[in-house]
């Protein structure tokens, strides 16, 4: 009996312990991502945001670390935030994968009394320390940062590959490997005047590239009057500036007057810059011809049939 009430004691100060030095769910907010690209000093930061309460804690006794390689090292606090902590890194040669942990003293003033405590990451990770791995491929940047659609965009990195695939605002755009260190994209057809995010889909993932802004481009419809009679056939040349992207580029051509005219299905073939379609009068009327397609402003052909 008398080992029952000494261990519920036990648990009772335990608990109190841990209201009294703010126990909180997460402590430890790791900042660092468990995919890190490569860089050629070899030096890599990483940081954490302790979750601590304000009121109990004696500032000036907090300390952190970072247990790395079964080495420990002392972590600085970051000017302006004394909860953030850093410590910069030099991986040793040849190694691509760290398995890490970070763990936190201070002292803290409980009713006039003053104890002190440790807290570990571990404790808040299933028990496993945090685990981070090199990727030796990562995007530089964007050659161009703007474009219009069927342009081609050049993007300058390490370690490309032909199997990669560039993504533009969710939409797939045809990829040309050129080298390990460059590769090219054709803009595809999305609306202009916005800002699309762009994704390099690698066999090992998803790496962001940042964002990419599609500009208005000219889509030109010759002739731009047409006048026939009933029965009548002519032909509707549709141009653009570039090349057509991946897929071909759908043009969408409607009429107020669908009485009077026949339209065909008109697409640019992939790789072309221009299509030649016919179109049929067949009855008698008067109206416009209307011409749409992603990433370009609507043209209008007027129309009459006699």
């Amino acid at each position: 009996m008398k080992k029952a009430q000494t261990r519920f004691r036990l648990l009772l100060v335990t608990l109190l312990a841990l209201v009294a030095t703010g126990c909180t769910t997460h402590v430890f907010n790791n900042f660092v991502d468990e995919r890190i690209p490569q860089n050629a000093s070899n030096i890599y930061t990483f940081s954490f945001a302790a979750q601590l309460p304000a009121g109990n804690i004696v500032e000036d006794s907090l300390r952190a670390y970072l247990v790395i390689n079964e080495e420990t090292y002392q972590m600085e606090r970051t000017p302006g935030n004394p909860r953030i902590f850093t410590y910069d890194y030099r991986l040793p040669p040849g190694q691509v994968e760290v398995r890490y942990y970070y763990y936190i003293e201070y002292e803290y003033v409980n009713q006039g009394a003053r104890g002190s405590t440790v807290r570990y990451s571990t404790e808040e990770y299933y028990g496993r320390p945090y685990s981070a791995r090199l990727i030796n491929r990562y995007p530089i940047q964007l050659v161009s940062s703007r474009g219009r659609v069927g342009d081609e965009i050049a993007v300058v990195g390490s370690g490309f590959s032909e199997l990669d695939t560039i993504y533009v605002g969710g939409v797939a755009a045809e990829t040309t490997f050129n080298s390990p260190h460059s590769i090219d994209f054709q803009v595809p057809s999305l609306d202009p005047g916005q800002a699309y995010d762009v994704v390099l889909q690698t066999a090992s993932g998803e790496l962001s590239m940042g964002t990419f802004r599609v500009d208005g481009s000219a889509l030109r419809v010759s002739p731009g009057r047409v006048r026939l009679a009933a029965g009548d056939v002519t032909q509707l040349t549709f141009q653009i500036d570039s090349v057509a992207p991946s897929g071909g580029l759908p043009i969408t051509v409607s009429s107020n007057i669908p009485q009077s005219i026949l339209l065909p299905e008109v697409s640019i073939p992939e790789g072309y810059s221009s299509t030649v379609v016919t179109i049929e009068a067949t009855s008698p009327g008067s109206g416009q011809i209307y011409v749409e397609a992603p990433g370009f402003a609507m043209q209008t052909v007027n129309v009459t049939v006699e």
